[in-house]
């Protein structure tokens, strides 16, 4: 599977002179969490920038049709492979299960955006600024047209205000399995990552047994997730639960619009205490998925609000605890 990882600017704008347009502390430590363990493909340019040294802990890929580099060596153990064609890449990440990262620059991202399925952008918002003073660029265009965003978390560092989101193709990420991958690590729910199961129950047990769908199914990942992922990193477990509260609002949004839940798949045979029990869940989650499981079958507008009203108390009380 290929994704794309950048930071940019709203405009697209990804670097000047040869080197990052923005470097900020949290999108780095970002970067590092998406990528280490898997592979990451680059352009000449690029790995000029980093010093032409390998990301450690990670298989580095360089695109470059214009020098000799070196093949398969190994750098200090980090093992660095050049490929000169677009057809090796494709030929390479297509048919393989594995996990491969397109980071820059320009040109690739260009190239191999059209086969990615996933895009972790870091986004710094330029506000009344009307022109990027970026000389290279992330086709942008390109990313809204044909990816829905499917979670956005802001944040600032010093004078710059930036979002992290994640878009996934369009028309791909509907299905219940997909609503439970981990966007970190890559875990899939099914495959029994310990954040996600109790002694009894996967998060996907429930979700399946009471036809949450897309929006719903991530408000109970993340609401379950919390405090689990990263035991004992009080903002990890506070992202979390931001997350599930952008999801919730999304889903309120689709509500407003028209869009109706769906009911037709409800089996209910997980009860709501039991699977809260076996979660671990204090009273105020717990309640949060009551009213979000209530949202099917009752006053629709009334759950959501209450849902919402909880995760704000529950996040409210984390921002304390992190102050």
């Amino acid at each position: 599977m290929l994704s794309a990882i950048v930071c940019m600017d709203n405009f697209g704008g990804i670097g000047k002179d040869g080197d990052l347009l923005y470097k900020i502390p949290e999108d780095m430590k970002r970067f590092k969490e998406i990528t280490m363990g898997n592979s990451v493909i680059m352009g000449r340019k690029t790995w000029n920038s980093i010093g032409n040294k390998p990301l450690v802990g990670r298989k580095n890929y360089i695109y470059s049709n214009t020098a000799n580099y070196f093949s398969d060596l190994d750098c200090n153990g980090t093992l660095v492979c050049t490929l000169d064609s677009k057809d090796d890449f494709l030929q390479l990440f297509l048919s393989s299960p594995n996990k491969y990262f397109a980071i820059g620059g320009e040109s690739i991202y260009k190239m191999f955006l059209p086969y990615c399925e996933k895009v972790y952008a870091t986004i710094v918002n330029l506000g009344d600024r009307c022109i990027s003073t970026a000389d290279v660029f992330f086709p942008i265009e390109y990313l809204l047209n044909n990816f829905d965003e499917i979670e956005s978390i802001d944040n600032t560092y010093g004078n710059l205000s930036y979002s992290f989101k994640t878009f996934v193709r369009k028309d791909n990420c509907k299905t219940v399995s997909k609503a439970y991958s981990d966007p970190v690590s890559g875990h899939n729910a099914v495959d029994n990552p310990s954040h996600y199961c109790g002694t009894k129950y996967q998060v996907i047990n429930f979700i399946e047994d009471w036809g949450l769908g897309y929006c719903l199914g991530n408000v109970v990942k993340y609401i379950c997730r919390a405090g689990k992922k990263y035991v004992g990193d009080k903002q990890k477990e506070l992202q979390d639960l931001k997350k599930a509260k952008w999801y919730l609002e999304r889903r309120l949004e689709e509500h407003k619009n028209g869009v109706e839940l769906d009911s037709d798949d409800l089996k209910m045979n997980i009860s709501i205490d039991d699977f809260a029990e076996d979660q671990k869940l204090n009273y105020i989650r717990k309640k949060i998925i009551k009213n979000v499981i209530d949202c099917i079958c009752e006053e629709i507008d009334t759950k959501f609000y209450t849902a919402l009203e909880l995760l704000d108390t529950e996040i409210n009380r984390m921002e304390d605890e992190t102050a």
